[in-house]
């Protein structure tokens, strides 16, 4: 018995150090240098620098199950304003069981999700996400909480009479009290290579007034005709309170790409809908905030309708060059056009390591020019 323990012992240490000898890691630091304001002639410098860590560990000779990790270090001068901030990106088991049928796999710890519009919730938090996939379907539940998360650097979007405010000064003050929970269930490729998807998502607020914050998705995405694609969803908001009072809202969007051989250019066209106070329909309030869309106009997803068009083209095979446009309309009661915002980017990457990105977003009100707004930015990444 004793030479058996010997022998595991022994087995055990030598399986163990080969998988710490394989595992990875790196880092990258990440300088965005902007200037906003409400013209050009009044901008205000906002530096932001970040240096985070990584590392993967296998957790099986295949590499299929894993634990990885990312922290976060970052410096904010804000005009005047002096911010430090920290932050664990991510800490995550990953496990993958390959079946005959299909694949299982879960994940547990802090890491990123997203809904199915992209827009509803799309953060890091605390928790797990199940699924299970074949040639026939997906299908997944994830859970987590978010009273753990750096509440300075998530956003989460506060409801009507919400009061939890984070103090910026402190290098980690924690986020409002939420557990969400999705259960999403995909159909892919199911007629003429279109895929479908069902999600249920549910926000249950944990501290002071309790709320519930209900989605429910449906969403369709593949090929129309040719390099020619589109990505719709539809989603029904339901707040609910203590109180049995419920509103209903609506977001949807729809979106159209093609891409062309030359020079891997594509071109967008796409809007997206956020209703406001009109017929059935309440204030559609999202969980988090999200770049898809993104507007330097407020509010970003609550009434509000946003027509956009973008293009894209690699001249070289280290330059991208972007260019997009917005036309933005207030739909808090009737639809009435607010305002219009163009963006044009440059991105440099001569290595895969190094980038180099030169942005600029202007946007213009129409009734009110104390509501312009400009950012110029200018970002340096390394990775290593």
């Amino acid at each position: 018995m004793k030479a058996f323990k010997k022998c595991f012992f022994v087995a055990a240490f030598a399986l163990s150090s080969s998988l710490l000898c394989a595992f990875d890691w790196g880092g990258g630091i990440h300088n965005y240098t902007q200037f906003k304001g409400n013209k050009f002639s009044k901008l205000k410098l906002d530096q932001i620098d970040d240096f985070n860590l990584w590392i993967k560990v296998p957790l099986d000779k295949e590499g299929m199950n894993y634990f990885a990790a990312e922290g976060l270090y970052e410096f904010e001068l804000d005009d005047t304003e002096v911010y430090n901030q920290l932050d664990v990106n991510l800490f995550k088991f990953s496990f993958t069981k390959e079946t005959q049928d299909g694949e299982a796999s879960l994940s547990i710890g802090r890491f990123a999700y997203s809904d199915l519009s992209g827009i509803v919730y799309s953060q890091k938090a605390d928790g797990l996400l199940a699924s299970y996939s074949n040639s026939l379907l997906s299908f997944s539940l994830y859970a987590a909480y978010t009273g753990l998360l750096n509440g300075n650097i998530v956003s989460i979007i506060p409801n009507s009479g919400d009061v939890h405010v984070t103090d910026k000064k402190k290098v980690y003050d924690f986020a409002a009290k939420y557990l969400v929970a999705g259960l999403t269930l995909s159909l892919p490729n199911l007629i003429a290579n279109q895929t479908f998807a069902f999600q249920f998502f549910s926000t249950s607020k944990l501290e002071e007034k309790h709320y519930y914050r209900n989605y429910v998705t449906l969403a369709g995405s593949g090929p129309i005709a040719g390099m020619l694609f589109y990505n719709l969803s539809s989603t029904i908001g339901l707040d609910c309170f203590d109180d049995g009072k419920t509103n209903a809202s609506n977001l949807s969007q729809l979106n159209f790409t093609y891409f062309f051989s030359f020079k891997s250019a594509a071109v967008t066209a796409g809007i997206v809908y956020a209703s406001g106070e009109n017929g059935p329909f309440k204030r559609f309030n999202g969980f988090t905030e999200c770049e898809a869309y993104s507007s330097l106009a407020k509010p970003m997803y609550s009434g509000v309708m946003k027509l956009t068009a973008g293009a894209s083209i690699k001249p070289t095979e280290i330059l991208l060059l972007n260019a997009d446009t917005q036309l933005i309309f207030d739909t808090s009661d009737k639809a009435a056009y607010k305002g219009f915002q163009y963006g044009l980017a440059a991105t440099v990457q001569p290595f895969s390591d190094l980038l180099l990105r030169a942005s600029i977003k202007h946007y213009l009100d129409k009734e009110d020019s104390g509501l312009n707004k400009v950012l110029l930015n200018f970002e340096f990444g390394f990775t290593f």
